[in-house]
């Protein structure tokens, strides 16, 4: 699955690190709710997932006035800040195995096969 958008058109996602007291405080992440707008959100409090193929992916949040989930692409600069900023992460695929793969491995797990050398074949 491909993302094309502009930066432009994208709610902005900014880091802020606030310090009180002389000590670092928690990181504060901004992103858009469509119902409510402007949102602050923990690192804790969005899911990202990243494409094994790409380097971009989505995230997700549950909107802490609403509690409606927000589902946003990332690029490769968003995906980089979340990361960066300790937003937990999946691996997801993106072409999901069909039924009609399943089946033809299972057809192919009652044949007799020889293993070695499928696995030593250089075709």
């Amino acid at each position: 699955m491909d993302f094309f958008f502009s930066l432009e058109a994208l709610p902005p996602i900014t880091d802020t690190t606030e310090t009180v007291c002389g000590e670092e405080a928690m990181t504060t992440i901004k992103s858009t709710c469509s119902r409510c707008g402007d949102v602050k959100l923990q690192p804790s409090d969005l899911a990202l997932e990243l494409d094994p193929a790409e380097d971009s992916g989505t995230y997700r949040f549950a909107c802490p006035t609403c509690q409606q989930v927000q589902r946003r692409p990332a690029n490769a600069r968003v995906v980089s800040v979340l990361l960066a900023t300790g937003v937990p992460y999946e691996v997801v695929r993106s072409d999901q195995i069909t039924e009609t793969e399943i089946a033809q491995f299972a057809e192919a797990l009652g044949k007799d096969v020889d293993f070695i050398s499928l696995i030593t074949s250089t075709t």
